[in-house]
């Protein structure tokens, strides 16, 4: 199983997907660190993004939010 499902790229270097790995179908977005080769994964603790759909970028804000917040 990949661990890497429904991926989508909302812009460079900050990707949502799910996890195939786990039993729950929440959905992850990951940062690309700036000046660093590394990233940065953090759980939305939503799923019902939709590949995209109903996530926003807020302003000033580190990682995307579910459209209701």
């Amino acid at each position: 199983m990949a661990f890497v499902t429904d991926k989508a790229e909302l812009k460079p270097g900050l990707v949502i997907f799910r996890r195939g790995d786990v039993e729950h179908r929440m959905w992850y977005c990951r940062m690309k660190i700036p000046k660093a080769d590394r990233y940065k994964t953090v759980s939305l603790k939503d799923n019902r993004c939709g590949s995209g759909a109903g996530t926003r970028l807020r302003p000033g804000c580190r990682y995307p939010v579910p459209a209701e917040a």
